[in-house]
């Protein structure tokens, strides 16, 4: 990812809206990836936490997908509304 200029990223990323700022993002953390693990995407969702702009979802996105480690992947919203459902017995309002 570091190898490509802002502005090819920005083109690739375009379709996914916010480009600019995700632009940033996206190479923050490839230079804290290479600087701190050692060019590894972290398997921890601990340490994937620590990444600016890696929040719940995508960490558990990231260890399903990319290390098939099980983990669910729950927008804010969906966990809003099986509390209201009360269909979860996570009564907590914040997902983190």
């Amino acid at each position: 990812m570091i190898k490509l200029s802002p502005g090819r990223l920005q083109k690739l990323i375009y379709p996914v809206g916010f480009y600019r700022n995700k632009t940033k993002v996206i190479l923050g953390i490839s230079k804290k990836i290479i600087k701190d693990y050692q060019d590894k995407v972290p398997d921890k969702l601990e340490e994937l936490l620590k990444l600016k702009g890696v929040g719940r979802k995508t960490a558990n996105l990231v260890l399903g997908l990319g290390y098939n480690i099980p983990a669910i992947c729950v927008d804010t919203h969906v966990h809003r509304i099986s509390n209201r459902l009360d269909s979860s017995e996570n009564k907590k309002t914040r997902t983190d």
